[in-house]
C-alpha cells in the first residue's frame, strides 16, 4: 500500500510541477505578446519621427534655397522660373513664395513678392500685393522676430485644399544704409494631404493608427478626412461619448511634453495604448494609438497551453483525493468514489475545451486588403498605386459603396445563403460626369436590385437600390456544432469597360459604429450569430483579356468585397446532437450493469446480443437522422462520437459473452463482472476526451 502512495504522490508532484511550468508559460506567453506589440509600437514611433523629421529638414532646405533666390533681387520673371523649378522637385509643395519687406527689394518700389501655386492644370503665379496686403498677414508678421513659424491648417483658395505654411525670415543689407535688416519672408506651403500620406506610408499594422498634432493640439493629419476639414483639436474630440481621456493627450502635448498613457474609449468599450512624440525642429507632435486586445484568447498557442494547464491539473486533482479515498473507505467504495471523480473531471475537461473555443477570437481566415478604416483605405490605394500602375493610368474613377443588410438566411442544404438589404453609391458630378449609377453582385447565382432613391446634395448624387441576391457558399463543418463560417460578398460596377474602382463608403457610418455595422442587428437568427463584417479588396487575377483591348481588371484590379463571420448557435444543435448520444451511453451502461448483476448464466449471452443489437440499431438510425439533417461533406467532430458509440456497443456485447461462458480472465470475472463496470465511464469519457482534443487542440 505504501508504493501506491508514493506512486500517487509522484503523480501529484509531476502533475504539479507540470501546470505550474505550463502557467509560466501561459504568464511569459500573454506578457511577451504585450510586450512585442510594446516595442513594435515604440520602434514604428521612432521610424516615423524619423522619416517625417527627415522630410520636414529635405523642406527646410527649400526655404534656405528660396532665401538664396531672395538675396539676388531678381526679376520677377527670373524669381518666377526659379520657384517653378522648385515646385516641379518637390511635389509634396502646394506653393512657395518670396515676399520682400517695404522697400527692401527696391528703394522705390513699396512691395515686392511673387508666388507660385500648383494648380491641376500646372502652376500659376502672381504678386500677393495684387489681393492682400500681406505685411498684416500673421505669417510675415511673425517670422519678424527672427524664428521661423508654422500656421495653422487652412483653405487655400488658389489650390482648393487644406494645407500649412511654413515661413522662414531672411535679413539683408537696407538699401539706403546698409546696415543689415529683416528683408522680408520665404514661405512653403505643404499639402495636409501630403502629411496624411507620408504618415500613412509608415510601416504600421492595422491596428495602429498615427496622427500628427501641432502644440496647440489641433490635428493636422487623421484618419477621417472631416476632422482635417472642420480643422478640430483634442479639446473638442474629448467632448465626444466615451473620448473624455483624449484630454490627457492634450494636456500632455500643451504642456510640450512627450509621453506614454492608456486610454479607454467607453463608448466603443476599447482600450488604446498612445504615445506621443515631438518632431523636432517643429511644433508638432506624432501620436501613435495602438488598438489593445482585451481578449487574449487570440493565437493558437495560448488556448493550447490553456488546455494543457487544464489536464494537469485534473490530473493533480485526482491523484490528491485519491489516496484519500483509499484511506478511509473500502476497497470498492474507494474505487466507485474514484471512477465517479475522475468522470466528473473529464466531462469538465470536455466542457473546458469548448467554452475555450467558444470565446477565443483567433481568425479562421487572414485578409490582406482590409479597408475599414479611412486609414486603412488610404494606405491600400497609395500601395496600389506602386505595386499596380498600369491600372491608375488611365485615371480610374473612384466610386464610394456601401451595403446594409437586414435579411441573412442560409439554405436547408447550406449551400447557399440569401441576403437582402440596401446599397447605394456616391458620385461627385464635378469630377464624373457621364458615369451612370449601377452595382452588380459578382459572386451571385441570382440577384434582383431595385432603385428606391436618387438624391443630390452639393453636387455628389447619392442612388440606392433594394437588393436580393443568393450567394454559393462551401461551409467547412468539420467542427460542428462549434462551426464558424465566412461569407464573401463581392461587388462591382455594372459598367464592364470602364476603369472605376469602388470604395466603401465608410462615412456613411457613426464613428462609434459595431464591427458588424453593415449588418441590421434584427437580421441575425435562430441558427446563426453574426460576429463581425468589414469590407476588403479582392485583386483579380485572370489569364484572359476577355477580348478587350487594354482591359484594365485583369491583373490586380480591386474589387470591392464584403465578409461577414458567423458562428453557429451551439446550444441547440449541440443538445439535439448529444442527447441521443448519452441516452444510449446510459443505456449500455445499464447492459454493463444488468451484466454483472445477473443470477442466470445460461441465457445471459443470448440476452446481451438481443439488447445490444437493439440499441446498435438505434444507434444507426440516429446516426443516419444526424447526417441527413447536416448533409455535410466531411465526417464532423460529433459524428465520430457516433463511430465511438459503435465501438462501445461492441466491446459491451464481447464483454457479456465473456462473461456468460466464464472467459476473459480476471479483467472480466473479477468480482461480477466489476472491471467493466467501474471503467465504464471513465474510458468512454476518456475516448470523448482525446476525440475532442483531436478536432480542437
Amino acid at each position: 500500500m505504501r508504493y501506491i502512495y508514493l506512486l500517487f504522490l509522484l503523480i501529484f508532484i509531476l502533475g504539479t510541477c507540470g501546470a505550474a511550468y505550463v502557467g509560466n508559460l501561459l504568464y511569459h506567453e500573454f506578457a511577451t505578446t504585450k510586450h512585442t506589440e510594446y516595442n513594435q509600437l515604440h520602434k514604428e514611433s521612432v521610424n516615423g519621427v524619423q522619416a517625417l523629421s527627415a522630410k520636414i529638414k529635405s523642406l527646410y532646405n527649400v526655404t534656405q534655397t528660396i532665401q538664396h533666390i531672395a538675396s539676388q533681387k531678381s526679376s520677377a520673371a527670373e524669381i518666377d522660373t526659379q520657384l517653378t523649378t522648385i515646385m516641379q522637385e518637390n511635389k509634396s509643395l502646394v506653393s512657395c513664395s518670396i515676399a520682400f519687406a517695404p522697400y527692401m527689394h527696391d528703394p522705390n518700389t513699396k512691395f515686392f513678392s511673387r508666388r507660385v501655386v500648383r494648380t491641376g492644370d500646372g502652376y500659376i503665379t502672381y504678386a500677393l500685393e495684387e489681393t492682400e496686403d500681406y505685411t498684416t498677414a500673421e505669417w510675415f508678421r511673425k517670422p519678424q522676430r527672427g524664428t521661423p513659424a508654422w500656421s495653422n491648417p487652412f483653405f487655400d483658395t488658389v489650390s482648393k485644399q487644406l494645407a500649412i505654411r511654413y515661413s522662414y525670415p531672411f535679413f539683408m543689407a537696407d538699401p539706403i544704409t546698409q546696415y543689415e535688416h529683416f528683408g522680408g519672408v520665404a514661405n512653403i506651403t505643404i499639402s495636409l494631404i501630403e502629411l496624411n500620406h507620408l504618415i500613412m506610408s509608415m510601416s504600421l499594422d492595422k491596428e495602429t493608427y498615427g496622427s500628427l498634432i501641432d502644440e496647440h493640439g489641433i490635428i493636422l493629419s487623421h484618419t477621417a478626412e472631416d476632422i482635417l476639414n472642420q480643422e478640430r483639436n483634442l479639446d473638442t474630440l474629448a467632448r465626444e461619448p466615451g473620448k473624455k481621456d483624449l484630454l490627457q493627450v492634450s494636456t500632455l502635448i500643451q504642456h510640450n511634453k512627450e509621453g506614454e498613457l492608456t486610454i479607454e474609449d467607453t463608448f466603443q468599450q476599447k482600450l488604446f495604448r498612445i504615445i506621443i512624440k515631438k518632431v523636432p525642429d517643429t511644433p508638432w507632435f506624432l501620436m501613435f494609438m495602438h488598438l489593445e486586445h482585451t481578449n487574449m484568447l487570440n493565437t493558437h498557442l495560448i488556448v493550447r497551453l490553456l488546455i494543457l494547464f487544464m489536464l494537469l491539473v485534473c490530473i493533480s486533482t485526482l491523484s490528491f483525493i485519491t489516496p484519500f479515498f483509499i484511506s478511509f473507505l473500502t476497497p470498492q467504495k474507494a474505487s466507485w468514489l474514484c471512477a465517479i471523480c475522475c468522470s466528473i473531471l473529464l466531462t469538465g475537461a470536455i466542457v473546458f475545451i469548448w467554452s475555450l473555443d467558444i470565446m477565443s477570437n483567433i481568425p479562421s481566415a487572414e485578409y490582406s486588403n482590409i479597408v475599414d478604416t479611412e486609414l486603412a483605405l488610404d494606405r491600400f490605394l497609395f500601395f496600389q498605386k506602386k505595386s499596380n500602375p498600369q491600372i491608375y493610368k488611365k485615371d480610374p474613377h473612384f466610386v464610394p459603396t456601401g451595403i446594409f443588410i437586414t435579411a441573412l438566411r442560409v439554405s436547408n442544404d447550406a449551400s447557399t445563403i440569401t441576403i437582402g438589404g440596401q446599397v447605394w453609391q456616391k458620385y461627385d458630378r464635378t469630377k464624373y460626369k457621364n458615369d451612370e449609377p449601377g452595382v452588380v453582385f459578382f459572386n451571385a447565382t441570382d440577384q434582383a436590385v431595385e432603385k428606391i432613391y436618387s438624391t443630390e446634395k452639393n453636387a455628389i448624387e447619392t442612388v440606392g437600390w433594394r437588393f436580393r441576391a443568393t450567394i454559393p457558399v462551401n461551409f467547412n463543418y468539420l467542427k460542428y456544432p462549434f462551426d464558424e463560417q465566412e461569407i464573401t460578398i463581392s461587388l462591382g460596377h455594372k459598367d464592364y469597360l470602364s476603369n472605376i474602382i469602388l470604395v466603401p463608403d465608410l462615412s456613411a457610418f457613426r464613428p462609434d459604429s459595431s464591427s458588424k455595422a453593415e449588418i441590421d442587428p434584427s437580421a441575425e437568427n435562430a441558427q446563426w450569430i453574426i460576429k463581425e463584417s468589414y469590407p476588403f479588396y479582392q485583386l483579380t487575377d485572370f489569364n484572359t483579356d476577355f477580348g478587350i483591348k487594354g482591359y484594365t481588371q485583369q491583373k490586380g484590379f480591386p474589387h470591392l468585397s464584403f465578409v461577414i463571420h458567423i458562428r453557429r448557435q451551439f446550444v441547440y444543435p449541440l443538445t439535439a446532437s448529444a442527447l441521443p448520444v448519452i441516452i444510449i451511453l446510459f443505456v449500455v451502461f445499464s447492459i454493463v450493469l444488468f451484466t454483472g448483476l445477473a443470477t442466470n448464466r445460461t441465457s445471459l449471452a443470448t440476452e446481451v446480443i438481443k439488447l445490444t443489437a437493439s440499441i446498435f440499431l438505434g444507434a444507426a438510425v440516429a446516426h443516419q437522422t444526424f447526417q441527413r439533417s447536416l448533409q455535410s461533406p466531411v465526417i464532423t467532430y460529433f459524428e465520430y462520437f457516433y463511430f465511438l458509440l459503435y465501438a462501445v456497443i461492441l466491446i459491451t456485447a464481447i464483454n457479456g459473452m465473456l462473461y456468460a461462458y466464464n472467459r476473459g480472465g480476471l479483467v472480466v470475472t473479477y468480482g461480477d463482472n466489476f472491471i467493466p463496470r467501474l471503467l465504464y465511464w471513465p474510458v468512454t469519457l476518456c475516448m470523448c476526451l482525446l476525440l475532442t482534443l483531436y478536432f480542437f487542440y
